[in-house]
């Protein structure tokens, strides 16, 4: 497949450009100037302008997006991303869009685990806007083959463990309470979803065992 990744330079985004790449699919790297990626094919792209996405989106078979913003403090660019993303995904062969999520929203017992008195402050901006953007998708998807993938609590760099176990709106935990997952197999639950999909227009999650 040709397929278009946004925040293909982002940690999570280049895990998932790597898997794209050793399966034989093609990876298309939406970035935002041309000096910021290190793909061989990539394409400017304001994730806030319709145009700019639909020229990107047209003869590609899916969009993935990796993107985040955090880094830059720009939370609400995943909101925002929203609806030129459903449009732009209109336009590629499948329809499909795919959608790197936050852990926050994910419930944790009776709250979600963003209003948990130990979840990290620092992160409360991103995982409200992570939030937005999934009652964004809920609200306005209906036209559209999308899935937002959540990660565990944490995720950080690793390699594919081929051990892991997914779910839908509840974090999920071991045994001694953690919940990690490696951006490699992260990045494998991603591709596996565009290769064959069993989630469509809902969230699902997923956790490395170890």
């Amino acid at each position: 497949m040709k397929v278009l990744v946004l925040g293909s330079s982002g940690m999570i985004g280049t895990a998932v450009s790597a898997e794209l790449i050793v399966r034989g699919h093609e990876v298309i790297a939406g970035v935002r100037s041309n000096s910021t990626s290190e793909h061989p094919r990539s394409v400017v792209v304001d994730v806030r302008d319709e145009a700019t996405l639909v020229r990107a989106a047209v003869e590609t078979d899916a969009i993935m997006s990796c993107i985040g913003g955090a880094g830059r403090g720009d939370h609400d660019v995943v909101v925002d991303a929203v609806a030129p993303l459903l449009t732009a995904a209109k336009q590629t062969r499948s329809g499909r869009l795919l959608v790197v999520g936050g852990a926050g929203s994910l419930f944790d017992g009776p709250k979600q685990r963003l209003d948990a008195s130990d979840f990290d402050p620092g992160s409360r901006p991103s995982a409200l806007a992570q939030k937005a953007a999934l009652e964004a998708l809920r609200e306005r998807g209906d036209a559209v083959d999308w899935v937002y993938l959540s990660p565990s609590d944490v995720i950080g760099p690793g390699p594919a463990t081929g051990a892991v176990v997914l779910g839908e709106d509840t974090l999920l935990r071991g045994r001694d309470g953690e919940s990690f997952v490696t951006t490699g197999d992260f990045a494998v639950a991603f591709v596996d979803e565009l290769e064959h999909p069993r989630h469509h227009r809902e969230r699902f999650t997923v956790r490395t065992l170890r």
